[in-house]
Formats: structure tokens, C-alpha cells, sequence
């Protein structure tokens, strides 16, 4: 499952940035954000090196806090957040 997540991941940003304006984008992201500005390549060949250990980790990490539920439109139909704590 990991290995498909990745390969939709580098298929996403080698895709995306095609465009001459979606790659001054790729590059100003990373200028702004991020410790050293990377080629594409260079970037998503990043994507290797993270592990089920490392997902398992960013995802304790972020449900740690209070989870918020954000919605666009008529959310009356939306489980609750109650809900989706109780299915984890």
C-alpha cells in the first residue's frame, strides 16, 4: 500500500508540473518552505526513503491534537466528529 502511495505521489508532482506556471510554483514552494530547493527528480526520489514506521509516526503526531472537521456546502448528511473518533 505504501509502495502504490508513493508512485501516485511522484506521478502527481512530475505531472503537475508540466505546466511552465505549476513549476515556478514547485520551486517558489520549496525557496519559501523548505531547507534547500530541489529538482524534480531530486525531489521525488524523497518519496523512497519514507517507511511505513514514518507514516505510522506523522499520523500519531497529527491526531494528537483536537481533530476539527472542515466542510464546503450542506454538510447535514456529514458523520460527526464524535463519529469518526469512535471508528478509530
Amino acid at each position: 500500500e505504501i509502495n502504490g502511495a508513493k508512485l501516485r505521489a511522484k506521478r502527481a508532482v512530475l505531472s503537475q508540473s508540466e505546466w511552465v506556471d505549476a513549476r515556478a510554483q514547485f520551486y517558489a514552494f520549496q525557496a519559501l518552505y523548505a531547507p534547500r530547493v530541489h529538482c524534480r527528480s531530486e525531489f521525488v526520489q524523497q518519496f523512497d526513503a519514507i517507511t511505513p514506521a514514518d507514516v505510522q509516526a506523522f499520523v500519531r503526531r497529527t491526531l494528537q491534537g483536537n481533530l476539527t472537521l472542515v466542510t464546503e456546502g450542506n454538510s447535514a448528511s456529514y458523520p460527526t466528529i464524535s463519529d469518526l473518533k469512535s471508528k478509530n
